[in-house]
């Protein structure tokens, strides 16, 4: 508790972008989350979170629907093609995205700093080495 407290009075408000859509794996625990995973984690310490969605952005309204019943007030933002993601990011002020490895040239367009998706311990114990981890990042990225 006194680490979360100490990160988020150190880095509580950053504008930070959570990635969706844009890394078609496999693997169980992101099928089951939806991608979200990590979002519970970072909204705990801090971050102004607002979700990237890739896909059609008229299918806006199913991803909102979908968001309410999680009862989060999860904020998202749809936009169609990967490759207009750096426009995404530097509209939207970010100061850091959470993005899978492959959207690093999109951020460098952006000049918006990479964390990679996937990069946090897992479970109540994993949150000090998750919390140690985000500081270095955010340390090295938001001077």
């Amino acid at each position: 508790v006194a680490r979360l407290e100490a990160f988020r009075a150190r880095f509580g408000g950053v504008k930070l972008a959570y990635g969706l859509r844009m890394n078609n794996n496999y693997q169980a625990d992101e099928l089951a989350y939806q991608g979200l995973g990590d979002y519970p984690a970072l909204v705990d310490m801090g971050f102004d979170v607002t979700l990237l969605v890739q896909g059609p952005p008229d299918k806006a309204e199913k991803f909102a629907k979908m968001y309410d019943r999680r009862g989060t007030g999860m904020r998202f933002q749809m936009f169609a093609e990967p490759w207009v993601l750096g426009e995404v990011l530097a509209e939207g002020g970010f100061q850091a995205a959470f993005v899978a490895d492959h959207c690093r040239s999109e951020c460098q367009k952006a000049n918006v700093p990479m964390i990679a998706l996937r990069s946090l311990e897992p479970y109540y114990e994993g949150s000090i080495e998750s919390a140690n981890y985000l500081e270095r990042q955010l340390t090295n990225i938001l001077r």
